[in-house]
């Protein structure tokens, strides 16, 4: 089996296991909140698990809380510091994760104001127009750092520097989760906030992490023990954790050489694809995308025909986000980019373990499976 749907979800680093499994069967396996000395070596384990995901992001040092995910660390960002009084304005990216559209949407139905950046063709946000549609009234603006359909990497960095010095009321969101260990996280230092998941960089599924100023702390969505600070209760997941951690060290030690040989290899598996199977094209910026996510487009076949033929020749892709399975309409992302409806997507997602053996392999496989369909239709 060739695996290129690291987009939606990656194996599990044998690294980061070992890492968890301390806070399983050795002395870290109690609750953290407990005063004995299992629950202290369970705090240990959790708060230098915090140390290290904090130190991992670049710029000046921010609170970490742990979540279920990058969903649940999306809604603390938004919903969590749902806008009250008179400035109630919230603008988004029109390609933005389901989790913070639909978030966006949620304070909408509640009363907000809500603007909705479109992006161009090849699904690149202006900086000049999110900037522009920021106002006075605006409490918070969220824009993806990496599109997780098309790869497209957004000027966030630019667009948090001009917001915060224009309006510094304003927060600033970014979803980060396509990002850790694939480009320059520099371009973060602005942001107000942050989320990330730890299984789409080989760590375990079930845990995230939202980082934020200790001067923006959002309002819990629950209320319990009053763990992580108060923001987020309930028992914490030590062993996800301390997973996280592992997983966010390892993706970003020599990040720029793996992300420079994933550029080669994504790269070589978009122009294998272009040049081999007629009517396939590039979805998404030519220059200014990730190195691990390639989506290309087929003309007259549907992207879940493809995704079925290449699964049944050992080949595993998508059709673009895993958060909507099933759906054979285009996405919103692709909808809001213009994309045409006749032409089929397909997603690849590479990761660190991709091999160029793998990557000519699945030309071959991806040329033979269209042309098969091609001659059934």
């Amino acid at each position: 089996m060739i695996y290129l749907d690291n987009s939606a979800t990656t194996a599990v680093d044998r690294r980061v296991l070992e890492a968890m499994s301390s806070a399983f069967d050795g002395q870290a396996f109690g609750n953290p909140a407990s005063t004995h000395s299992v629950g202290v070596e369970a705090r240990r384990a959790l708060e230098s698990a915090r140390a290290r995901v904090v130190a991992s992001i670049p710029g000046r040092r921010r609170r970490v809380v742990f979540t279920s995910g990058a969903t649940e660390a999306n809604a603390l960002a938004l919903l969590g510091r749902a806008p009250k009084g008179r400035r109630k304005h919230v603008v988004i990216s029109a390609i933005e994760h389901p989790s913070v559209l639909n978030c966006a949407r949620e304070l909408e139905r509640s009363g907000c104001r809500l603007t909705i950046v479109p992006p161009s063709a090849d699904g690149l946000i202006d900086a000049e127009a999110a900037c522009a549609a920021v106002d006075g009234d605006t409490a918070l603006l969220s824009v993806m750092l990496v599109n997780n359909e098309v790869g497209t990497v957004q000027p966030v960095g630019t667009i948090a520097r001009r917001v915060r010095a224009a309006w510094p009321s304003c927060h600033v969101h970014v979803d980060a989760v396509q990002a850790i260990g694939l480009v320059d996280l520099t371009c973060l230092a602005e942001a107000s906030s942050i989320s990330v998941s730890g299984h789409k960089i080989h760590g375990p599924k079930g845990v995230g992490a939202l980082f934020f100023d200790e001067a923006s702390a959002p309002r819990p969505l629950w209320f319990g023990g009053g763990q992580e600070g108060g923001v987020r209760s309930g028992t914490q997941n030590v062993p996800g954790a301390v997973g996280l951690a592992a997983a966010m060290e390892l993706a970003l030690t020599d990040w720029d050489v793996t992300a420079r040989r994933l550029t080669t290899l994504r790269d070589q598996l978009v122009e294998g694809i272009t040049g081999a199977v007629e009517g396939t094209s590039l979805v998404g910026h030519a220059a200014l995308r990730s190195p691990a996510i390639a989506m290309v487009a087929v003309k007259g076949l549907r992207g879940d025909a493809i995704v079925g033929a290449l699964d049944e020749r050992g080949v595993i892709a998508s059709t673009g986000s895993a958060c909507r399975s099933g759906d054979p309409r285009p996405s919103e992302v692709l909808r809001a980019m213009g994309h045409a409806l006749d032409a089929g997507t397909v997603r690849f997602g590479l990761s660190r373990e991709t091999s160029a053996e793998e990557i000519e392999r699945s030309v071959a496989v991806f040329a033979d499976a269209v042309e098969t369909l091609r001659k059934g239709t």
